[in-house]
């Protein structure tokens, strides 16, 4: 039995019921049902993030348009999209590469005639000339050389003027920052509710598979993609947001 064998992969809680094993995160399972739960208590101001998109993209969209949602998940974010854009001139598409996800999403969006989704991998799709394209903590989970790829696909389907919105969690260059980073996001998820065992279970299962850049790296790709105006625009211990625009 070798240490990689299925023997020897533990299922562990990483919080709210979620089983995993090492560098086996996915979004399927049972995950889609307390996703929302989960996540707004594990990333530091993940609600205020849904706020600052909304009035980000919003008057972007106010002459009308078409704005992506990348990894739009059970569709919360979409959803606020919807109440504040005009159905008759803006086009809302939501793509996540999960069903279970989709269902969740389309329900919570059935008031929203101009919200519709897609069941797609981004990394392999065909982007439709857009005013907005938002990525809320996804391009994270993408290999870099093709997230660096996604990304200039991105800057070519979006209009002159166009804008996207970047939220990543990120690390630091400096090793000694960076732990000091780890352990105050360790802090914040252990005044959560989350136990040191599901702590650690969430940091193995996303080991490799969630791939964070630094700020400086993920600028750095923004601005190799043509986007030569890039804000940083959030910023909550190791969890950043950018406005690029074309």
């Amino acid at each position: 039995m070798t240490p990689d064998s299925p023997d020897n992969i533990k299922p562990a809680i990483a919080g709210d019921g979620i089983v995993v094993s090492n560098s086996s995160w996915t979004f399927d399972g049972m995950v889609p049902e307390v996703f929302d739960v989960h996540v707004s208590k594990s990333i530091p101001g993940y609600i205020r993030g849904h706020k600052l998109v909304l009035e980000l993209a919003a008057p972007r969209l106010a002459q009308g348009g078409r704005c992506y949602e990348l990894g739009c998940s059970t569709g919360t974010l979409t959803a606020h999209l919807g109440a504040c854009t005009n159905p008759d001139t803006t086009e809302l598409i939501g793509l996540d590469q999960i069903e279970a996800m989709l269902e969740l999403a389309r329900s919570r969006c059935d008031d929203f005639a101009h919200v519709h989704f897609e069941l797609a991998n981004i990394a392999d799709y065909t982007f439709l000339s857009s005013r907005v394209i938002v990525s809320y903590y996804t391009l994270q989970f993408i290999p870099i050389p093709q997230r660096i790829t996604l990304v200039a696909q991105i800057f070519s389907a979006l209009e002159p003027g166009g804008v996207f919105l970047l939220f990543e969690k990120t690390h630091y260059q400096d090793s000694l920052r960076d732990a000091e980073m780890t352990e105050a996001y360790h802090d914040f998820k252990r005044s959560q509710g989350f136990s040191e065992q599901e702590i650690r279970a969430k940091a193995a299962a996303l080991e490799g598979v969630l791939i964070p850049r630094t700020q400086q790296e993920n600028i750095a790709m923004l601005r190799s993609a043509g986007f030569s105006k890039v804000s940083q625009v959030f910023n909550e211990l190791c969890f950043q947001g950018y406005l690029a625009r074309k």
